[in-house]
């Protein structure tokens, strides 16, 4: 077989061929005869007309393949025989319908006995029914009709006396046994062994189609074409199944990664699978090999028009595809050749498009990086001067509230060593008019010295703390007012509706009140030892002065913190020329007291 490959088929001996013509011949009236009686079957209703007519109707089409086995053998130049003859000398025993009816009608026999009429209808239809009954009658039947060559073998032989070449049932089972172990023994065996094997299959039974697809594997395909010719002069198809493997192979191709690969090398590639299995046959127009052949490719090219949008791979992609429509007249590839040009077309209308939609995008992102930068630094510039301002603004408040504090501090202690001196005067004069006195006081000393009692209420000397919590009484009372007046307006306004801001509102003004009165007693205290009693009406003018200067303070736009700033100013200038003129006052009454 593998001497010399092309010629394999001739190298086939003579009895083999006449063997394998008369048994394909029969094998395809077999196949005729099964459709033949199948259309039969349809016909029957009911079990009982099976029975009764289906045996005579398989006969039937039994007699006319018998009446071809005699055309046959009078080809064969063995005229003194009839169908008669034929059937009953040498066909009867390969005549299997006879028994699977006679089954059958045993079956029907038994089932009739049934004495329940129910019972026995029921049991009819089912066995009429059953699947497997009816498969098995057809297939009684095509085996009757490929029966028929073992009779012509045996007319011939009987008639010419001479030995026929023919696969007895010895023969089909030695090849059974030796696929098997070949199939039991694959991984092991090498392939000279195996080829061995194969060699002895198809000797004693060729009609074994697995044996093929051994050799096609051992093989790595079929480059020669010689295995297929083998097995299609046997009657098998070996085409078919050679496609089978080929669209397998190439499916997984064809999911696989296919990007970097360009179009020619695919194309290559399709081509090597079909040269391994098929030779040139798959270039053969109209072949199935051919068929299969632009299947695949038109799969491979229809997926690198999805893929591919490149202009020049589009292009090669279209010349290609007018060769391969030019060679076999396939319209898919005409089809995929226009849809290309359509894509080209795109492409370059999106490219262009792309382009100018991506120089407009980085114009505008130039705009916005510049718009960006320079808001960013017209934010950074106010948010400086904002800055700078409010720090300006704080400095000099804090410059002018620390001069007002320092002039008014300087100007209690020039006050306090002013009374200091004089009162240190005072007591000088009076110690020597005590010295000067012997005798004791008269009417009009008693008087003096308790107008000078009454005076002991006065403010006494230096003592600058007592002045201290005055001034922080007076700002705290101020701002008392402030808060209090405040407050209210906002309330006016309805700007407080919340319980919460309410209730801080009126809180500040209560503490602040309250820690002005305190600093108030402390004051007295430190600056009246001997006691003094502080009016309400002080307080409450206090109170009032505070509301009556922040008022004044918001309508003439000097601004809340500023006004009160300046009544502070305002009442410690106040308090201190009063002072001042109290205690010059009480000097001098304490003086004429003397007198």
């Amino acid at each position: 077989m593998g001497e010399d490959k092309n010629n394999i088929v001739n190298k086939i001996p003579e009895e083999i061929k006449l063997y394998n013509t008369v048994y394909l011949q029969y094998k395809k009236y077999g196949e005729e005869a099964k459709e033949k009686f199948n259309k039969t079957l349809e016909k029957y209703t009911n079990l009982d007309e099976l029975v009764t007519d289906g045996f005579d109707a398989s006969l039937d089409i039994i007699k006319n393949y018998i009446d071809d086995a005699i055309d046959i053998l009078k080809d064969m130049d063995i005229n003194d025989i009839t169908s008669e003859d034929f059937t009953q000398n040498y066909y009867q025993k390969y005549c299997t319908s006879v028994d699977i009816f006679n089954n059958l009608e045993y079956k029907y026999k038994k089932i009739k006995k049934i004495v329940s009429e129910e019972k026995s209808n029921k049991e009819k239809k089912e066995l009429f029914e059953d699947k497997q009954t009816r498969t098995d009658i057809i297939d009684c039947v095509e085996a009757s009709v490929v029966n028929i060559h073992e009779a012509i073998l045996d007319c011939l032989q009987d008639k010419t006396n001479t030995s026929v070449y023919r696969i007895t049932y010895d023969d089909k089972k030695e090849a059974q046994e030796l696929l098997l172990r070949l199939k039991a023994q694959e991984k092991i065996l090498n392939n000279k062994t195996k080829l061995d094997i194969l060699g002895k299959i198809l000797g004693s039974n060729p009609y074994i189609e697995e044996t093929y697809f051994y050799l096609i594997d051992i093989n790595h395909g079929d480059k020669d074409n010689q295995i297929e010719q083998y097995a299609n002069y046997f009657g098998i198809d070996l085409g078919k199944k050679k496609v089978e493997l080929i669209n397998c192979d190439i499916e997984k191709y064809i999911q696989s990664d296919l990007k970097n690969i360009n179009l020619n090398d695919k194309k290559a590639k399709i081509e090597q699978y079909y040269k391994n299995y098929f030779s040139t046959k798959y270039t053969e127009k109209n072949s199935y090999a051919n068929k299969s052949y632009l299947d695949n490719l038109y799969k491979i090219y229809n997926k690198a028009l999805q893929e591919d949008k490149k202009s020049d791979s589009l292009k090669e992609l279209i010349k290609q595809c007018n060769e391969i429509y030019k060679q076999y007249n396939d319209e898919r590839f005409l089809k995929i050749e226009k849809d290309s040009e359509g894509n080209i077309l795109k492409s370059v209308t999106a490219l262009s498009l792309e382009k100018q939609e991506n120089k407009s995008q980085e114009i505008n992102a130039k705009k916005d990086e510049l718009c960006q930068a320079q808001g960013a630094k017209s934010e950074q510039e106010v948010k400086l001067e904002q800055e700078v301002k409010s720090k300006q603004e704080l400095e000099i408040d804090e410059v002018e509230i620390k001069q007002e504090l320092e002039i008014d501090e300087v100007e209690i202690k020039q006050e306090l060593e002013t009374d200091e001196v004089e009162i240190n005067k005072e007591e000088k004069t009076k110690q020597q008019d005590t010295n000067k006195e012997k005798t004791q006081p008269s009417a009009s000393e008693e008087s003096a010295l308790t107008r000078i009692s009454d005076m002991d209420d006065m403010p006494e000397g230096k003592n600058t703390s007592g002045y201290i919590f005055k001034i922080i009484a007076i700002i705290l009372m101020l701002l008392s007012g402030a808060k209090l007046l405040d407050t209210v307006i906002k309330i006016l306004q309805d700007k407080l509706l919340i319980a919460k801001d309410l209730t801080i509102g009126f809180a500040v003004v209560i503490v602040t009140l309250a820690l002005s009165l305190i600093c108030n007693k402390i004051a007295t205290k430190k600056i009246y030892p001997n006691g003094k009693e502080v009016s309400d009406k002080n307080m409450i003018i206090r109170l009032a002065v505070g509301i009556l200067c922040t008022l004044a303070g918001i309508i003439i736009n000097v601004g809340y913190y500023k006004a009160i700033l300046y009544t502070i100013a305002i009442m410690i200038f106040i308090y201190i020329i009063r002072d001042s003129f109290l205690k010059r006052r009480n000097i001098n009454k304490k003086s004429e007291g003397l007198n």
